[in-house]
């Protein structure tokens, strides 16, 4: 609930700063470090400086780069430094202030960890439209590019070669995979689907693997359906020619199904254990 409410008070402030931008004049706004209008070349070669926040269009040329960016972003590499929304067209959109490791050093179920970082990640509303890459410290709504990541994931990802997140609620969607390295909520549809924290929901693919940290308090609840299934605690149902896993509450259906720390071990065709 709380997450909810920051995520409506933080559309509701977007929503604000784009209607004050149009409302209130143009010299007054620019000189608050607000432009309605951004031009750049290669970043810092750009109309206005990097610290200032753009309302409404951002005409980028090779790089740009600045500090928020509120409505529609065009250019081949399209970068905010803090939180922003619209659409960002481009070959590749970063919306973010972490860096190196810390852009998975975040904590499950969107609580992020600091260790390494002072700073508070960057969210984006909207959709990250790239052709090779899109990246979000959070990201709320669509990312739709050959390879997409965040550090959370409130929506839907969709690849056509892989979706990366820390935790993950919504849809992962691409022809080669996606790997959530915390928690995920959702479905996760592709030949490879990885998640290493705990998972609530569906795995369709051929090859799924959920709770690889093995972590004594996650559990993969849900469906697993492709050709080779692997969970080390399951609560569900298994779905493929081979399934595995360590603790199971529930159903495997298959040619070969294994339970490693089940009454029986090994059975073909089906398994259970409750």
């Amino acid at each position: 609930m709380v997450r909810e409410d920051q995520g409506e008070a933080r559309m509701k402030k977007m929503v604000m700063v784009m209607i004050l931008a149009l409302c209130v004049p143009w010299n007054r706004v620019m000189a608050d470090g607000i432009t309605p209008i951004q031009v750049s070349i290669w970043s810092p070669i750009q109309v206005f400086p990097r610290d200032w926040d753009v309302v409404g269009l951002r005409f980028g040329g090779f790089y740009s780069r600045n500090r928020h960016v509120y409505g529609l972003d065009l250019g081949l590499v399209n970068r905010a430094d803090a939180s922003s929304g619209g659409i960002q067209l481009g070959l590749g959109n970063i919306v973010s202030v972490l860096k190196g490791g810390d852009r998975f050093s975040a904590g499950s179920d969107a609580r992020f960890n600091y260790a390494r970082s002072d700073k508070r990640p960057a969210h984006y509303t909207g959709m990250q439209l790239g052709l090779f890459l899109n990246s979000a410290d959070e990201m709320r709504g669509l990312q739709y590019a050959w390879f997409n990541d965040a550090c959370t994931m409130k929506g839907l990802q969709l690849a056509p070669l892989g979706n990366f997140c820390s935790d993950g609620y919504g849809v992962q969607l691409a022809f080669g995979g996606q790997n959530a390295f915390g928690d995920f909520i959702g479905a996760q549809i592709g030949a490879i689907n990885m998640t290493f924290g705990e998972m609530h929901g569906f795995q369709f693919g051929a090859l799924n693997f959920a709770d690889l940290k093995n972590l004594a308090d996650k559990e993969m609840h849900g469906l697993q359906f492709g050709i080779f299934n692997v969970a080390q605690r399951m609560r569900g149902l298994q779905f493929g020619i081979f399934n595995v896993a360590q603790k199971l509450c529930g159903i495997q259906i298959g040619a070969l199904n294994i339970i490693t720390e089940g009454t029986v071990p090994v059975l073909p065709v089906i398994n259970a254990q409750f």
